[in-house]
């Protein structure tokens, strides 16, 4: 069944480059430039998605769990090396000096550092994992998944440091903005919070394709994918928007529904049959509201790579070559 799914992923991408190829020479009348530039389907991108999370649910249910479990080592090493710091830094306390002191507190601070860079690089490798099983341009299998989560983690957690410099920048240009448009009064900060607004959600359209880019493409350098990501996402911003409005709206109906259904439950009883179903209705809770954070979780990687397919300068043969 996965192969004729495959099979009919290479179709439907085939046929999707020959109309898109048609369409422009009738419109255009030849080729130029705007050739290289793709539309998104929105229809087809939430077809597709739907279809990935059908189908590779599981798998990516395990992908989830594995780095889970990598996570959850991570922090019990991490809670104990803290504890034990802390612990022998009591015990001594009373006989360190104010360097030793300075000392300390110097590796607590370094510690911290490398706890929180640890964390982000196992959270961006079980993302990293994730997209790679849930591109619809290639279908590898789950041991080598793991393998370029791990090194797409790597980059993305780089590529995340990049970022944070990029808007920390725009946050001291958008500051001196602001202390302009003051003399404008009210006017001034609304003008700036439209234009903040506008420009977080632009930056977050033109770099919303750098997950797949470092996990499908296999984009190691950090600037590499970051300049890709920005490139492929040209002349979509809106209709990427489009896309991640629609899933975020799709996400709130997801939790909130369930949430809406068991309170209407436990509301709707007597005060002792609250009580005695209070406890049974926690259980259902966390199990309804972790099953919908995996499906949250496997439609959100599904979709971000559904967009990157349509965009993707993977030619009809390489698709052939994956999916035949």
């Amino acid at each position: 069944m996965w192969r004729a799914r495959r099979a009919d992923y290479s179709a439907k991408f085939q046929l999707a480059e020959i109309i898109q190829y048609v369409e422009t020479v009738r419109v255009s009348g030849g080729l130029n430039l705007q050739d290289n530039i793709r539309q998104i389907d929105i229809g087809e991108v939430f077809a597709t998605t739907v279809q990935t999370v059908r189908e590779r649910f599981w798998p990516l249910a395990g992908l989830w769990a594995v780095f889970f479990g990598v996570q959850m080592i991570f922090f019990m090493f991490a809670f104990f090396g803290l504890g034990g710091a802390a612990y022998a830094a009591g015990l001594t306390g009373a006989d360190m000096d104010p360097a030793a002191m300075l000392g300390f507190g110097a590796g607590m601070f370094v510690f911290m550092i490398v706890f929180y860079f640890g964390y982000l690089f196992v959270l961006f490798a079980q993302q990293s994992a994730m997209a790679t099983l849930a591109s619809p341009i290639e279908w590898p299998d789950f041991a080598n998944a793991v393998q370029r989560g791990f090194k797409g983690g790597l980059t993305l957690t780089a590529a995340s440091v990049l970022l944070f410099v990029l808007f920390m920048i725009a946050a001291f240009v958008l500051m001196f903005a602001g202390l302009i448009l003051q003399a404008a009064g009210d006017f001034g900060a609304l003008l700036l919070s439209i234009i903040t607004t506008i420009g977080g959600v632009y930056l977050m359209c033109r770099f919303a394709l750098l997950l797949p880019v470092v996990a499908v493409d296999r984009v190691y350098n950090p600037i590499t994918a970051l300049i890709q990501s920005w490139a492929m996402s040209a002349g979509n911003v809106l209709r990427i928007f489009l896309v991640l409005l629609v899933f975020g709206i799709a996400a709130l109906i997801m939790f909130g529904v369930p949430l809406m259904l068991v309170g209407l439950v436990v509301s709707g009883g007597a005060p002792s049959t609250f009580v005695q179903a209070s406890g049974l209705m926690a259980w259902i809770m966390v199990i309804i509201f972790f099953a919908a954070y995996l499906v949250f979780a496997a439609g959100a990687v599904s979709t971000i790579c559904a967009v990157h397919a349509q965009l993707s300068q993977r030619n009809a043969e390489h698709l052939a070559d994956t999916f035949g």
